[in-house]
């Protein structure tokens, strides 16, 4: 090299580019290599993510075609023939194919079944919505779903076509409503509304199935049934599971695991659903009833039948000292929408629940002023339910509120009947405690519609 030039062999002068590795460290130049090597990763990466994408992009684009059978899972539905396989999933606003609805006036009388393109999100609970539509007639089912715009549509199916046509005719005008293909009804209803389930609306409108109690049993079965349902009652279900297994070989406790159509077990079921409401061995409802929401109608025997039976009655009851009549006035008087204040109303009578007709009497007299405020009877409703949900423990006489409250609910609900008119929002309340007593059953299912057709 002469002068910063690069030289031959004979000294004669050479051009010659340096390049930037001629002068930077093997380590800079490893650097660089996995710098490069990076670089065209995440090429790979970016090209991959934009494939994925592309990809998804088709999915979305072609899942009209390719997702048609899928079934939407987002369901909420209940017992019932509105099957919520029948509609379609397909990602449009309004169902299509098969469960789109006939149009609007065009009744087919070969359908008894609803459809709701459009339900308000303050009838997306189904017990909200059967209300709504169990006003016109039973129901055989119910279906609701979300469907991909975030809205909820609905299948309600009536029992009968006279129920449903009326139905359309009084919601039309409020809902985006339409018929659908028929669904299979089931033999009994599944809802009936509070102001339908009279007897004798579910034995001959609805073909309701009814079960007759027969008294003509063994004396001596009978006498046991009497003692084992008295004692299941006194100590719980538990005694009764145990019981059965001790004597599952017992000959003489067969109707404890017989089927339900011999007479023995429809008399030990019957028995022991009739202390359960507070009843005794002495007097009974003679009233037909269900025992459970969409069972069959029993109708127990009349107590001329079984007068030579008669066992232990209630307790007798003690009158209430005046000192605790005057303190109960105060407590009426002074009671507060808030959950002490009641809890402590509810307390004092469980206390003296042997004096249950007078306390009950009370409270009567009570919420059939017609100068109380509608918030300050809603409070003495609520401390009523109270005690009649506690009637079911064993406080000594706790049973005898139910027994006493039934004879006066009538006359409260009659007092109700001019509250209800002028204050819509007190009416609901009334209705809501209505439907819980019906979903306690602390009541025969005829006397609570009667309750709810005196607020009419």
């Amino acid at each position: 090299m002469v002068n910063g030039r690069m030289t031959d062999e004979g000294g004669k002068g050479m051009d010659y580019k340096m390049k930037p590795s001629d002068w930077r460290s093997d380590k800079d130049q490893e650097r660089d290599v996995t710098r490069d090597k990076d670089r065209n990763r995440g090429r790979d990466r970016d090209w991959d993510r934009d494939k994925d994408r592309d990809r998804d992009r088709n999915r979305v684009r072609h899942s009209n075609t390719l997702e048609a059978s899928r079934k939407n899972s987002k369901w909420k539905s209940r017992v019932g023939n509105a099957d919520p396989d029948s509609f379609d999933t397909q990602k449009k606003q309004e169902p299509s194919g098969d469960f789109e609805p006939v149009q609007h006036g065009v009744v087919p009388q070969q359908t008894t079944t609803l459809h709701f393109a459009h339900v308000p999100g303050d009838l997306t609970a189904e017990d909200e919505l059967a209300a709504l539509c169990g006003q016109y007639g039973a129901l055989g089912g119910l279906a609701i779903r979300k469907t991909p715009n975030n809205s909820h549509e609905a299948k309600v199916t009536y029992m009968l076509w006279e129920d449903a046509s009326a139905a359309y005719s009084a919601l039309c005008t409020k809902f985006s409503l339409g018929w659908a293909p028929p669904s299979k009804v089931p033999p009994y209803p599944w809802y009936i509304h509070l102001t339908l389930r009279t007897h004798d609306t579910m034995l001959q409108r609805y073909n309701m199935p009814r079960v007759n109690v027969d008294t003509s049993i063994s004396p001596k079965i009978r006498k046991l049934i009497d003692i084992t349902a008295r004692s299941v009652v006194k100590h719980g279900p538990e005694f009764e599971e145990a019981l059965k297994g001790r004597e599952a070989h017992n000959p003489c406790f067969a109707f404890m695991q017989s089927p339900y159509d011999t007479a023995e077990h429809t008399y030990y079921r019957w028995r022991l659903f009739s202390l359960y409401q507070g009843d005794n061995m002495a007097q009974w409802r003679t009233v037909p009833f269900q025992m459970f929401y969409g069972g069959a109608v029993w109708t127990p025997p009349s107590c001329g039948e079984m007068r030579e039976r008669v066992g232990k009655g209630v307790s007798s009851e003690n009158p209430l000292s005046e000192g605790d009549k005057a303190a109960f006035f105060d407590i009426l008087r002074q009671l507060k929408p808030t959950n002490e204040s009641i809890c402590a109303a509810m307390m004092f009578c469980m206390q003296r629940a042997a004096a249950a007709a007078e306390l009950a009497a009370i409270l009567a007299d009570a919420l059939s002023l017609k100068e109380t405020p509608s918030n300050m009877k809603l409070s003495r409703l609520h401390l009523l339910s109270d005690v009649l949900h506690n009637s079911a423990s064993r406080v000594h006489s706790a049973s005898l509120f139910r027994i006493h409250f039934q004879q006066n609910l009538p006359r409260i609900f009659k007092g109700l009947h001019a509250t209800t008119g002028t204050d819509p929002l007190f009416r609901s309340s009334v209705m809501s405690l209505l439907r819980i007593w019906s979903n306690w059953q602390v009541y025969p299912e005829d006397f609570i519609a009667s309750l709810a057709m005196e607020l009419n």
